[in-house]
């Protein structure tokens, strides 16, 4: 049994108190033989066993009254966070923390966070536990373990401080099990600190199933207990800023930067909803602040195309915006830093020459003032490699790569990379991430399988403009088309885009890591289309798959925190920060780092903005068949503990026993008269 007052121990002597009144008692009187008095004794010798019975259950009950009341005091525990089964001791237990940017909201009607909360509630109940072994898990960087001397180090090494970056659960949960089956510690408990926001956990991940198996098997034999505390409410009409643009311009000897900000209110209970607001947003670089107003209409407002004049001779730099202070002052600042205009760059490789110059001139067409396209063509081969360093779109009209170009190729994909495969003069019997090229047909302007029938107006490569005004997709004369099929039986995502009247893709898309590989079944040249006369859907097409890349790579100049290593490096300093500058928290906090020549701003992942929080179902349904006990600590309530105390229980058996002895004390002939009457 766990006492969070232990002290109260000290009252437990009084437990004997009613034996000794017992036994005093029976001491009391003095005896003194009487003849008269044997007749009486003999008549009611009957009852003697039934009276002795009854002094018994009387000292038992007042007995266990008094013990109940010591306990009561003592703030039982029999659950939660520190339960032991059958008074057996926890060998261990694993704390996985939530250390992502949303949790760095205060809780309600206190300056803690949600996560210093959490943690300090924790380190209580870990005290109260003692466990044989704590093992602490960052789910910001789930591949580092933790095994601190004390609960009291948690806080020492900052533990209640949020970070920048987003957590990886599933990561942690992963660690957390090949903890658990290397140690064989035993009886094992997992713990995590929580706000449930879906892009943490990821549920629709199909790892979680053989993690919940690996997790039951584990421990012993005896499975894993599961114990999450969640924060899932957000502050109302919480604000958060953001810089999706950042332009350096020169004009003559002056210069600009053009800023597209845009803050978002969060949807939140007690919130006003959708009621316009105009906030204050300062803006900062080099050392000079403005302030502008952000209209505020539903859930976001935008400022596009603000421009703030900087001095000519600065080429690169930094600088940051700022919301009014908040509950979550995580996301009320947001860094930024511009140099040199950009280069998005187009890697090409192509078999016709006609086809490769249509593909270069609509890489190089420019989208916008902010951004230079280039292009460089390649001449790989199969035993040489392919060096795609710097690409943001590969776009291959040959036959499908092979051997150690493929694997680059896919390596690039896997980052971020997008691909855009033309059919080849003759192809081959190759594949690339489950798709292929068939063969050529040809086809009639106007006839059945001549005809775009179908294509993705609502998202990707062929989406409609901005402003609904769709692609003439339908208006493409197809002269021959390549036909492209699917091969082996791996789980890749294959997406439709465009199909043919007759039902033949003529367009596919393959997800590969964070980048993608589309198929398209026709040439930009003459005899295969008119692609190339036409212009607008293949020049829209190309600068999609160029925007879509250069958004999964990510701006050099700006990055997601996160626990990358790079950041770690000796060249790279922080220059400027939310927080102290810490080596090991460097690049999972907000700020700007510097090699001497580049400014590379860290900020939140745009899903600790945008994430929405998963219902205790989706946690606990993720993790079964495991024992998980769910703890929602609600921001409005007053804490509540992390611990379940059953003192409540005990007084009711106090007051049970009371009545119990009340109705011993009752005398028989004073029962049996009620009954008479």
């Amino acid at each position: 049994m766990n006492l969070l007052q232990p002290l109260a121990l000290w009252a437990l002597p009084l437990v004997g108190l009613p034996i000794a009144v017992h036994l005093l008692h029976r001491r009391r009187h003095r005896v003194v033989e009487w003849g008269a008095m044997m007749f009486l004794l003999d008549g009611n010798r009957a009852s003697r066993g039934r009276q002795r019975l009854r002094e018994l259950l009387l000292l038992a009950v007042r007995t266990l009254v008094v013990l109940g009341l010591v306990l009561t005091l003592g703030r039982p525990i029999a659950g939660g966070w520190a339960a032991r089964v059958a008074g057996e001791r926890m060998d261990q237990v694993v704390l996985i923390l939530d250390r992502s940017s949303s949790m760095g909201e205060e809780v309600g009607g206190r300056t803690e966070t949600k996560l210093a909360f959490g943690l300090r509630r924790a380190s209580e109940a870990l005290e109260v536990a003692l466990p044989r072994e704590v093992v602490v898990i960052d789910a910001t960087r789930p591949t580092e373990v933790l095994r601190p001397e004390s609960v009291a180090v948690l806080l020492d090494l900052g533990f209640d401080e949020a970070t920048a970056a987003g957590s990886d659960l599933l990561g942690a949960f992963e660690a957390a099990a090949r903890l658990i089956e290397e140690g064989g510690a035993g009886r094992t408990e997992i713990w995590v600190l929580s706000d449930a926001q879906r892009d943490d956990w990821d549920p629709d991940d199909g790892r979680w199933e053989s993690l919940a198996q690996q997790l039951t098997r584990a421990g012993g034999g005896a499975g894993v207990r599961v114990r999450l505390t969640t924060f899932p409410e957000v502050a109302a009409d919480n604000l958060a800023v953001r810089v999706e643009g950042v332009r350096r311009e020169s004009e003559g000897e002056a210069a600009t930067l053009t800023l597209d900000l845009i803050v978002t209110r969060a949807e939140a209970s007690g919130g006003s909803g959708d009621t316009a607001l105009r906030v204050p947003v300062a803006i900062e670089v080099g050392g000079a602040r403005t302030t502008v107003e952000v209209e505020i209409n539903g859930r976001e407002g935008r400022l596009a195309g603000h421009r703030i004049a900087v001095d000519p001779q600065y080429e690169s730099g930094f600088g940051a915006v700022e919301l009014p202070a908040d509950r979550r002052a995580g996301d009320d600042r947001f860094w930024f830093s511009f140099g040199r205009t950009p280069t998005v760059e187009t890697a090409l490789f192509a078999q016709s020459s006609a086809v490769g110059e249509v593909v270069s001139i609509a890489a190089k067409s420019p989208s916008g003032p902010d951004v230079n396209h280039g292009v460089r063509e390649l001449t790989p081969s199969s035993e040489s490699g392919l060096d795609l360093t710097g690409a943001t779109l590969l776009a291959w009209q040959a036959p499908l790569p092979t051997g150690e170009v493929a694997a680059e190729v896919e390596r690039f994909c896997a980052a971020g990379g997008v691909v855009l495969f033309l059919p080849p003069d003759a192809p081959r019997d190759r594949s690339f991430a489950g798709l292929a090229w068939g063969q050529w047909t040809a086809t009639e302007e106007g006839a059945a399988g001549g005809t775009v029938k179908t294509w993705r107006a609502d998202a990707d490569l062929l989406a409609s403009g901005a402003d609904g005004t769709p692609l003439p997709v339908g208006e493409i004369a197809l002269r021959r088309v390549c036909s492209i099929r699917s091969v082996g039986e791996a789980p890749i995502a294959r997406i439709p885009i465009a199909g043919l009247e007759g039902g033949q893709p003529l367009m596919v898309k393959s997800a590969v890591g964070r980048g993608a590989a589309y198929f398209l079944g026709t040439l930009p040249e003459a005899r295969s289309s008119d692609l190339a006369s036409q212009g607008i859907v293949f020049m829209a097409l190309v600068h999609r798959a160029l925007d879509q890349a250069a958004a999964a790579l990510g701006s050099e100049e700006q990055q997601a925190a996160g626990a990358n290593e790079r950041w770690l490096e000796d060249r790279w300093s922080m220059v400027a920060s939310d927080r102290a500058d810490s080596l090991p928290e460097r690049g999972r906090r907000a700020g700007v780092l510097t090699d001497g020549e580049v400014f590379v701003a860290l900020n939140r992942p745009l899903a600790e903005d945008t994430s929405p929080v998963l219902p205790v179902e989706a946690l606990a349904e993720s993790l079964a068949p495991l024992d998980v006990v769910v703890t929602t600590t609600r921001v409005a309530a007053e804490g509540g503990s992390l611990l379940d105390e059953v003192w409540r229980i005990f007084l009711f058996l106090v007051l049970g026993g009371l009545i119990a002895e009340l109705l011993l004390c009752t005398p028989e002939g004073h029962a049996a008269g009620r009954k008479e009457e």
